[in-house]
């Protein structure tokens, strides 16, 4: 018997035994974390309504789409703990926490992200459609940000919420927290790209479903390490944006 009617031997029993989940390695099992969030791969670029990307785009010839050498959309974010039990102490430290942890009422946290690559990133709670970024006191009130830059909410926070040190955090309520980030290649022109001193900005729950619907993503999670927790798109063909559901839960 010859190695490929040994392979073809090999696909029907998987086909049949257990529908092909577990046979072959998916691509997130082949690659880890590392080589994920850095190796170059053929993406093919596709044309979305209402987007601007950052520079002008190369015009594909006609039939032929634009195949680009670049990194799969990636995302990793971690969280700090404050580890003190009440109001924030300025003589202890963080500590450096998975951000999937279910935490306790009234912990202090910190959320910190890093993309893969330059790119808009939106960060929505769902409760009340409100946008976490872009924030007016981060960034510049920007949502553009470059590759391996460390994005942390809060920033700049009022008074009230900060330690003697000036540092921020937010309180974990009675409930979860649904949210929802966004890392896109282009700028999203139906959302918010920056924000002013206005306060608190809003946006349509439609606008929202339809960027969701508008990605076909291969949705991979996996951990560099004990506190990250890193979201990649795997869809070489639509490979546009990495649009991440996620909660902060409490116990």
């Amino acid at each position: 018997m010859n190695k490929l009617t040994t392979l073809r031997i090999r696909r029907i029993i998987c086909a049949i035994v257990v529908g092909g989940l577990s046979c072959w390695p998916s691509q997130a099992r082949a690659q880890g974390p590392s080589a994920l969030w850095e190796n170059k791969v053929p993406v093919k670029r596709v044309e979305k309504p209402n987007r601007t990307p950052p520079k002008p785009r190369q015009k594909p010839k006609p039939h032929k789409p634009v195949v680009q050498m670049t990194p799969l959309l990636s995302l990793r974010w971690s969280a700090l703990k404050g580890s003190w039990a009440n109001a924030p102490d300025p003589s202890k430290k963080g500590v450096a926490t998975n951000p999937e942890t279910a935490f306790k009422v009234n912990d202090h946290l910190q959320l910190v992200m890093e993309v893969n690559q330059d790119g808009y990133l939106y960060m929505i709670q769902e409760s009340d459609l409100t946008m976490i970024f872009p924030d007016a006191r981060i960034n510049g009130g920007k949502n553009f940000v470059k590759k391996g830059q460390k994005i942390v909410i809060p920033s700049n926070c009022d008074k009230a919420y900060q330690d003697a040190n000036g540092n921020c955090w937010f309180k974990v309520e009675a409930k979860d927290d649904d949210l929802t980030l966004i890392f896109s290649r282009d700028r999203i022109d139906d959302l918010p790209n920056s924000a002013d001193e206005s306060g608190t900005v809003t946006i349509k729950k439609e606008v929202l479903t339809t960027v969701k619907s508008g990605t076909s993503q291969q949705f991979s999670k996996t951990n560099p390490d004990a506190v990250t927790v890193q979201f990649t798109n795997l869809n070489k063909n639509d490979n546009e944006e990495l649009i991440i559901e996620t909660k902060i839960k409490h116990q």
